[in-house]
């Protein structure tokens, strides 16, 4: 079976995004989001810590919402959702293992703290971020925004 980021149409990559892979999740598509993310930043007024952001080796795909939640954490997505690629972001394994099981709002400090030093692991997980909190619908509308950046991209250079 042909796998759908290779048949050249932009609604099968899409279709795949929009899939439930975890960390089978190709890491490419986490890359090629930052890249775009980072493309559009040049072209924009955009902070300069996001035009400045240095693209690093990653291996560890990462839950916004845990795979398994603390029974005090609120911003969780449903476990159908939890692999999906809206709650899921790419770092380095030893950033990844500092976030742990963490809750959202927690991780979401960590995070915070580590941008106030100058280093953003994941455009994309900025983007998480912003949110003050994290469900089913935020996911699913952060998902879509960000399949929507790749169609725009794609459109660009075609």
């Amino acid at each position: 079976m042909e796998h759908p980021w290779r048949t050249g149409q932009l609604t099968d990559f899409a279709d795949y995004l929009r899939g439930k892979h975890g960390v089978h999740f190709r890491h490419y598509w986490f890359y090629k989001l930052d890249f775009v993310l980072w493309h559009s930043a040049q072209r924009s007024d955009a902070q300069e810590e996001w035009k400045n952001f240095r693209f690093t080796a990653k291996n560890s795909v990462e839950h916004i919402s845990p795979q398994q939640p603390q029974p005090t954490d609120y911003n969780i997505v449903s476990p159908d959702n939890r692999d999906d690629f809206g709650n899921l972001v790419l770092l380095s394994g030893g950033i990844n293992s500092e976030y742990s099981n963490r809750p959202f709002n927690e991780k979401k400090i960590k995070f915070e703290n580590i941008k106030k030093h100058g280093r953003i692991e994941s455009l994309k997980m900025d983007l998480i971020y912003q949110n003050a909190q994290w469900n089913d619908e935020v996911m699913e509308r952060h998902r879509e925004s960000m399949i929507k950046y790749l169609e725009n991209y794609y459109r660009e250079d075609i």
